[in-house]
């Protein structure tokens, strides 16, 4: 019906309604009534019936709503696709880790207010804002190594630290290695799209 709405000839309906289904996991499931199908599978349908016409404009909403975690990188992958061939997406979502996987762009709304909008990377910024720094050491120094780090976790010989920039990574290491340990990890984390939400939404 709705490739008839769009004007499509009849002989490329069949063929462009299997390779839908199929690009969204539907086309073993195609000759099942839809009081059947659950609500995964119904919003599945719907980005398929979305993309009939192949349009150079979609305009999504909730997309990952009812998803499994296989289904949603589904339809990352998808419209990850689609962004390749120069389509322009936009879509709403409180499931900020898929916007900031997808998106190149994000608008912040609180009340029905744009509050935020900018390039995602402009956003998130690239200033690191803790590095977590994880050593194997003897036991033994445990008792030192709390009194000068309060934040210290230690586990099966193990302790991981935070520190919150850079500039304080190295003299953390040179400390733990002056006491014997062996260096596991060194993880540097970023402001992700999350906590800049939530700090939107308590300033605004």
């Amino acid at each position: 019906f709705t490739a008839r709405l769009y004007g499509m000839p009849k002989t490329e309906i069949s063929e462009r309604i299997y390779s839908l289904l199929e690009l969204v996991g539907l086309h073993e499931d195609a000759s099942l009534h839809l009081r059947k199908y659950s609500r995964g599978m119904l919003q599945r349908l719907a980005f398929a019936q979305a993309l009939i016409n192949d349009p150079e404009l979609l305009i999504l909403d909730e997309p990952m709503t009812g998803l499994d975690p296989l289904g949603r990188k589904q339809f990352r992958d998808i419209i990850l696709g689609l962004k390749e061939r120069k389509k322009t997406i936009f879509f709403s979502s409180h499931i900020l880790s898929d916007a900031e996987l997808i998106a190149d762009r994000v608008g912040i709304i609180n009340k029905g207010h744009l509050v935020n909008i900018g390039k995602l990377d402009d956003l998130l910024e690239t200033q690191i804002q803790e590095v977590e720094i994880t050593f194997q050491i003897n036991n033994s120094q445990l008792p030192e190594l709390k009194k000068q780090y309060p934040n210290l976790i230690s586990r099966d010989s193990k302790v991981l630290i935070k520190v919150p920039s850079e500039q304080h990574t190295m003299e953390v290491i040179r400390e733990l290695e002056t006491r014997g340990g062996h260096l596991i990890s060194v993880i540097p984390h970023k402001r992700n799209l999350e906590e800049i939400f939530v700090e939107e939404i308590k300033r605004s």
